[in-house]
This record gives C-alpha cells, structure tokens and sequence, in this order.
C-alpha cells in the first residue's frame, strides 16, 4: 500500500526523551546503590546505609527508565510514522502501539473533543480527534492483551463515554488522536479523514477521565 499521508515526529524530540530518560536512570542508581551525596557522613560523621527498599525502587525505577531508553533510543533511529492515511484506511501510532490498518468502512463517527483528566494536581485538557468504530474487535484482536484490557474495562466503566458516540453502542471506547501529535500536518489529515471515509467530522463537548 502507498500512503497519501505519513506523518512523523522530528528526531530530536526522541533524542531529547531518550536522554531524559538515561540522565532518570543514572540518577537512581547512584541515589539507589551509591546512596548519592554522602550527605550524612560530611554532617555527622557517620557512613550512610542504603536501606534494601531504597535498593528495590531504585531498580524498579532503573527498568523503568532503560524501557524508556531502548523505546526513545529505537524510535529515534527508526523515526516511524506517527500517523499514516492510505487509500484503504488509516493507521494510528501515537502512543507507540500500533493500531493496524483501521479501513473506512469501520469508522462510524469522527468526532472533534477536548479530553479532561482529572489528577490531584488538577485538571489537564487536551484537544483530541476520537474516532468511533462500527466493531472495536476487528482493531482489539490485533492489539496486546494489556491493550485489550484497558478498552474492555474502560468500555464496561464508561470513562471514556462520548456525547457523539454512535447511538446503537453508546458505551464504546473510541480511538482517542492528540491533535497536537499531528502537528502542522493536521488539517490536511482531516481533509482527507472526512474525504475517504465519508463522514463529517463534528464538534463535541469533552469527555471526563478520572
């Protein structure tokens, strides 16, 4: 298949990320098995000990940081599409896992919203394309079985519930495309989402994310 649209990211956003995330990682180990600034013995003397829980979140958080490493580091090397439009439908790569080839004749609605997610340290919006699916299996069968579990969750707790959702399945989970990964790039996705799979896209109200 030809796209008629990639979009990718720049590489030096995944350069920046992949640093990020080995500058994380250097930090808990030293604060994890050096026991970082010798603190306590320049005040009192004393040589620190560095606790066995100290040990074990400092390398939970070590994994963590090289997961992010190889996934930035690849990514920058690789500087896949984000966002692809063929002539048989689309494919959606935003948050790293890739949604296959989702075809026309499966979105049921196209929907422009603003996502808001509620944390302890406030509320956080973001402008998102959700795009309703006739059959969410046809994209879910495909998908990691943690991805299928969130959607199955998410879908029976109805977080993710849509004014615009298709009335004969109210409750499903659209796929949920921040706009601002798109970039400059996303008034020409539009135009064609709407062209080649025939629908408008409308203007909703939000959707609540606790």
């Amino acid at each position: 298949m030809q796209p008629l649209l990639e979009i990718r990211h720049g590489r030096a956003g995944y350069f920046v990320l992949a640093f990020f995330a080995l500058v994380m990682g250097l930090f808990f180990f030293v604060f994890g098995f050096l026991g970082g600034a010798d603190f306590t013995e320049a005040r009192y003397g004393e040589p620190e000990t560095i606790s066995l829980t100290q040990k074990i979140m400092s390398s939970v958080a070590m994994l963590v940081c090289g997961f992010l490493l190889s996934f930035f580091f690849r990514r920058f090397l690789n500087n896949p599409p984000v966002f692809t439009i063929y002539k048989e439908g689309f494919e959606s790569n935003t948050n790293g896992v890739s949604t296959g080839l989702i075809p026309w004749n499966n979105i049921a609605a196209l929907e422009e919203l603003v996502v808001r997610s509620n944390s302890g340290s406030g509320t956080r919006e973001e402008a998102t394309l959700a795009i309703h699916l006739h059959d969410m299996h046809q994209f879910t069968q495909n998908q990691p079985a943690l991805v299928r579990f969130f959607y199955s969750l998410a879908g029976k707790t109805g977080r993710y519930r849509s004014p615009g959702a298709p009335g004969h399945n109210p409750e499903a989970v659209p796929l949920l495309i921040p706009i601002t990964a798109l970039g400059s790039q996303y008034k020409q996705a539009r135009e064609l989402l709407q062209q080649l799979s025939g629908l408008k896209i409308r203007a909703g109200d939000g959707i609540e994310v606790s």
